[in-house]
């Protein structure tokens, strides 16, 4: 058909459909059933994201994503929206103690992941809304001590002072969440690491992640899918261990099962347990520089991840 600029304000409807929810409107595993699902105009506010957004932010992407053309806004009479328009505080406070012991956790957790589901994390992590980008901003910004959008290993070391872990333990952390092994932590690896803080990641929000990540849409995750990804520079010898540490069949793929096993309710288990533990030596340590935790079994906490 003609394209219009109608064409664009169906692409902002997309655009503010995903920024408010961190999922896509029109969800499948494979394109041809997303491009159903977008010739029907074929989407929903269900799910817990779209609990806590109001009225006037749906009626907005309603109003634009409507299948006939003739019927979505001009230009000028979205950007009147009484949504768009309203006053809001943007500010966003620094985390509290519990939102800390769930970044510490998640932090904790990562360093034992495998590195498929660290590529995961950072997919879903750059898919997250501005509002859970904000409550971590935060923190990253009491991570980053001189402010230089990089967190040095002195940064982590001083950022942990109130667990009481040992050096061994806040070495391992630090170099798994240094994901590209340059010798600090970036932002979005920051992101990736403790984007588990806000809660188990759910099945939809999984299943974008593995459509990220199998490029070439074939149902399973191979070597060649990393090397689009992660570019020419990484060894193949090196992405193919990436997905033999996950692969269950040895046949070089990652099938859709095998990627969410490695987010699976036992892991879920595992991770409470460890957050009891970090809230118990925080609090222990609370007035006292003396106790220290150490050889901490990180392997032991997502093993077979």
């Amino acid at each position: 058909g003609k394209y219009t600029s109608q064409a664009d304000i169906w692409s902002i409807g997309v655009l503010a459909y995903m920024l408010l929810s961190s999922q896509v409107p029109f969800f499948g595993t494979k394109r041809r059933e997303i491009a159903a699902k977008i010739r029907k105009c074929k989407y929903d506010f269900k799910g817990k994201r779209w609990a806590n957004i109001s009225a006037q932010a749906k009626n907005f992407v309603s109003e634009l994503l409507q299948l006939n053309p003739d019927q979505r806004p001009t230009a000028s009479e979205a950007s009147k929206s009484s949504w768009l328009n309203r006053r809001c505080n943007v500010s966003v406070r620094f985390p509290d103690d519990d939102q800390l012991d769930n970044i510490q956790t998640s932090l904790q957790n990562f360093a034992a992941y495998s590195k498929l589901k660290k590529l995961a994390l950072m997919v879903i992590a750059h898919k997250s809304t501005s509002e859970e980008i904000g409550f971590l901003r935060k923190a990253f910004e009491q991570y980053d001590e001189d402010h230089d959008g990089f967190i040095e290993l002195n940064d982590f070391r001083d950022a942990l002072q109130s667990y009481g872990y040992c050096e061994e333990d806040i070495m391992d952390m630090f170099h798994g969440a240094d994901i590209d092994s340059t010798g600090s932590i970036k932002y979005t690896e920051f992101l990736a690491a403790t984007i588990e803080a806000h809660g188990a990641i759910n099945e939809e929000r999984l299943a974008e992640a593995f459509d990220r990540l199998d490029t070439d849409d074939s149902g399973f995750i191979t070597a060649e899918n990393l090397r689009e990804l992660l570019g020419d520079d990484l060894p193949l010898t090196e992405i193919q261990s990436i997905i033999t540490e996950c692969g269950l069949t040895n046949d070089q793929q990652i099938s859709y099962e095998e990627f969410l096993g490695l987010f699976d309710q036992y892991q879920e288990d595992q991770r409470e347990e460890a957050l009891q533990q970090i809230k118990h030596q925080r609090s222990m340590l609370d007035g006292s520089s003396h106790s220290i935790i150490c050889n901490l079994d990180l392997d032991s906490i997502d093993s077979e991840n």
